[in-house]
């Protein structure tokens, strides 16, 4: 059988938003082993040049290509009817969507399921989700407010169109803003404090929480982001994340993962650390398992969602879907003991080989400030619990560029195992596994899996 892997979305080198990703193992190693894994099998990988998610590329250039799994660029001025007739002169049985995230919107996954669509309309079998579950996810109060009618917990929350929100201070003709005075309205409903997150952006950035009124409307009115917002009830709880991958009814849940978060119960994508799977049943861990199934069903999924998700006084809040490969992918990988490509193929071989959870092994997931090549290169040479290592670039448009690495470790029967390698690693290497990195991973571990709340 022929499957076309592809990843439509990406904005090249000259743009603001690249976001540079390097991974160890590279994605070569991983696209070889996959074709080694299923040599009655041809595989072939279509990318638009987006930074190195998909692909070893730098947005301008291939970086290092596999050696049995042919990869061919999408050309950046291609639409979507352009892509799928790229795609279907190769004559593919099935066609996988890799979607990936994208800056500043999280639109990546919309273009793919167009993109399938199109392919769908050639004859070509595709798992991809639909453009309706991939553009509410997109723009997160759709989705919100379909969950809630499909009886899902979701906060609650209000949608602030801003260039609405900021008419009268465009158009001074503009004497009073009806629209305003409705949204201040609306947000005093709420209970407070509540959190403020872009509608359509990816993670968690530009998250802020206010706890009056008059600071929730400063924040909407000091934000010049171009975005439109989501004004949410914060939910007091444990922050958790999990993914579900399948089509057509077959699903697997995987996770869930439980996540550290600051003093206001947020989630920073950028500091926090992750340990799972969470087994632990004073989290009602199969009443989860079976929302989320329920869920996939519900809303079609075809391929992957990742979920953000609450815990709070005994309920289960679904807080975000992003119906995409997330960093939180190569956490459950490792849970798996799976190359990460293998989630996303299965539902394509047309039968998903899902692992037990009491089979699956404990994993974390950690940033480091150390992003030179040759030190983390060095810890995964003397540390194969080291599943992966993502070192993270992104450009600021103030000439400064974050950078990180993100590890994840795992391959441990027992948690205790899982702390004691860390702990090796915070010896040879303490600026990478920290002292704070191991207390907090530590201290993380030891809630997820105590016996009572």
């Amino acid at each position: 059988m022929k499957i076309a892997v592809y990843s439509s979305c990406g904005n090249g080198a000259e743009s603001a938003f690249l976001a540079a990703y390097r991974f160890i193992p590279d994605r070569a190693s991983l696209w070889d082993e996959i074709s080694e894994m299923f040599p009655e099998h041809e595989f072939k990988v279509y990318v638009g040049l987006q930074g190195g998610t998909t692909i070893d590329e730098d947005g301008v250039t291939i970086l290092k290509k596999a050696k049995n799994v042919p990869y061919t660029l999408i050309p950046l001025n291609y639409g979507v009817e352009e892509i799928a007739d790229f795609i279907a002169k190769d004559s593919p049985d099935v066609a996988v969507a890799f979607s990936t995230p994208s800056l500043p919107y999280d639109w990546g996954p919309v273009r793919d399921s167009l993109v399938a669509e199109a392919l769908r309309a050639k004859g070509i079998r595709t798992i991809a989700h639909s453009p309706r579950l991939s553009e509410e996810a997109f723009e997160k109060h759709k989705i919100n407010e379909r969950l809630r009618n499909l009886g899902f917990k979701v906060p609650n929350g209000v949608y602030v169109n801003k260039k609405l929100f900021d008419s009268c201070y465009e158009n001074a003709g503009i004497v009073r803003n009806a629209y305003r005075d409705y949204i201040r309205y609306s947000i005093l409903n709420l209970k407070f404090p509540v959190v403020i997150k872009n509608n359509s952006g990816a993670g968690t950035v530009g998250l802020l929480v206010a706890r009056t009124i008059d600071e929730a409307i400063s924040i909407l009115d000091s934000d010049k982001s171009g975005q439109d917002k989501i004004v949410e009830e914060r939910v007091l709880g444990i922050n958790f994340g999990a993914e579900v991958y399948g089509a057509d009814g077959d699903y697997s849940v995987k996770g869930p993962v439980i996540f550290s978060s600051d003093e206001d119960g947020i989630t920073d994508s950028f500091v926090s650390v992750k340990f799972g799977p969470v087994r632990n049943e004073k989290f009602k861990i199969t009443e989860l398992k079976e929302t989320l199934f329920r869920m996939a069903k519900e809303l079609g999924v075809c391929g992957c969602i990742q979920v953000d998700l609450i815990f709070s006084e005994g309920t289960w809040y679904i807080i975000e879907i992003n119906p995409r490969f997330s960093f939180m992918s190569m956490l459950i990988a490792a849970s798996d003991k799976k190359n990460m490509f293998l989630n996303f193929i299965e539902p394509a071989l047309g039968k998903i080989n899902d692992v037990d959870s009491l089979e699956q092994v404990f994993a974390i997931d950690f940033k480091t400030k150390v992003y030179d090549e040759a030190p983390i290169a060095d810890v995964c040479r003397d540390f194969d619990s080291i599943n992966t290592a993502l070192r993270f670039t992104l450009s600021s448009t103030d000439g400064e560029a974050c950078k990180d690495t993100e590890m994840t470790m795992g391959g441990f029967s027992k948690s205790s195992e899982l702390i004691e390698n860390l702990k090796e690693i915070n010896k040879k290497y303490p600026l990478i596994a920290t002292d704070e990195v191991v207390k907090n991973i530590v201290a993380l571990i030891e809630y997820a899996e105590r016996e009572t709340l």
